[in-house]
């Protein structure tokens, strides 16, 4: 039996990403929630005329450098 180890989650609240994954790739993005449990986050996308909060895998994010 193997137990497979994830690493933490290195988003926080606030933090601007950049969307790496899915149908919005490409977009700037803020983070709204972060859930360690299920490894997802819930952004607001930058651009869009208006905000929707929007669930997406951890994995579908890289945070972009201040």
């Amino acid at each position: 039996y193997l137990s497979e180890e994830q690493e933490d989650i290195k988003i926080e609240l606030g933090d601007k990403v950049e969307v790496v994954g899915g149908g919005f790739k490409g977009e700037d993005a803020k983070v709204n929630r972060v859930d360690d449990t299920n490894r997802e986050v819930t952004i607001e996308l930058l651009d869009a005329a208006v905000p929707i909060p929007t669930t997406v895998d951890v994995d579908m994010v890289r945070k972009q450098s201040s």
